[in-house]
């Protein structure tokens, strides 16, 4: 099984939806709180560069962070992403660009109107989520 690290899932959500979900260097004194800090959100996905790693680096296993607990969180920082990220591009606009296979988009729409409901599931589907087969 081929699964999108945590870090590379995210930076994947945020360029592709046109989303400002980060600090840029410009803003790096401007929050008046550290919500979207890079080490906060690096942490809660279970990938930081600043935490203990193991002797090898991140885990090469696919199954050390892919748990229901760690499908929630993205499920979670999409949501956010939506919500907080100033998202730029439409999912259907994504979907288009990116060439999305019939059974994303068949997902997408089986979720109804809901723009955040659907941008959630796009971002989350297993095609975006890196498994092979998708």
């Amino acid at each position: 099984v081929k699964f999108l690290w945590p870090m590379t899932w995210l930076f994947q959500v945020v360029r592709l939806s046109g989303a400002t979900f980060f600090q840029g260097w410009e803003q790096r004194h401007d929050y008046s709180n550290d919500l979207m800090r890079t080490q906060k959100v690096f942490k809660e996905l279970g990938q930081s560069f600043w935490s203990e790693r193991q002797p090898n680096g991140y885990s090469d296993d696919p199954a050390e962070w892919m748990s229901a607990e760690m499908f929630e969180r993205r499920l979670r920082f999409a949501h956010a992403i939506y919500e907080n990220g100033r998202v730029r591009r439409s999912t259907s606009k994504i979907m288009d660009r990116i060439g999305a296979n019939p059974a994303t988009r068949q997902l997408v729409a089986s979720l109804g109107m809901s723009p955040r409901d659907q941008f959630v599931a796009l971002m989350c589907s297993p095609e975006l989520m890196g498994l092979e087969n998708a």
